[in-house]
């Protein structure tokens, strides 16, 4: 077999919810035989008949509803995963800074508000003791000090 191509499974799952090269083509923003060259693309790799071509559109054939049964839950992870991964849920996380309490009470903790009022989807947790923090261990996304750390120190 062939090697498997997770854009033409798109392709596969969208003319599946749809019946329809066009539909399916207007959804993915691409031409009708853009959609149907990788229908063929993904029935040759895998040797199989996915859909029968009729009047009414494409219906699916018995093989190409097991392949929706598992191509829906790899969407499913695959969205799941993206969304995770994207820049914009980092936001939903808290961003750990470690500062001694000097730098906190004047300078940091007053400026957090305005940071707050642009960027609502920040969560800040503040650690305010003396001791170095490992960056690389994930004790703390920033760390602020009033000196530079020693020739192999932790920051």
């Amino acid at each position: 077999m062939n090697k498997l191509n997770w854009d033409d499974l798109k392709f596969f799952l969208t003319l599946y919810e749809t019946n329809t090269v066009s539909v399916a083509a207007n959804r993915l923003n691409v031409n009708y035989a853009t959609v149907s060259r990788r229908i063929d693309r993904l029935e040759n790799a895998l040797k199989l008949k996915l859909f029968d071509r009729t009047q009414d559109g494409f219906i699916s054939t018995i093989e190409g509803r097991l392949l929706y049964d598992k191509s829906i839950t790899m969407r499913d992870k695959i969205n799941s995963l993206e969304e995770e991964l994207s820049p914009e849920s980092k936001f939903n996380q808290n961003t750990k800074i470690s500062m001694v309490p000097f730098l906190a009470e004047h300078f940091v903790i007053e400026n957090l508000h305005n940071l707050h009022q642009r960027f609502p989807e920040l969560r800040f947790e503040i650690d305010t003791s003396s001791r170095n923090v490992n960056i690389s261990k994930q004790e703390a996304d920033i760390a602020l000090r009033m000196e530079l750390p020693e020739k192999g120190e932790s920051i």
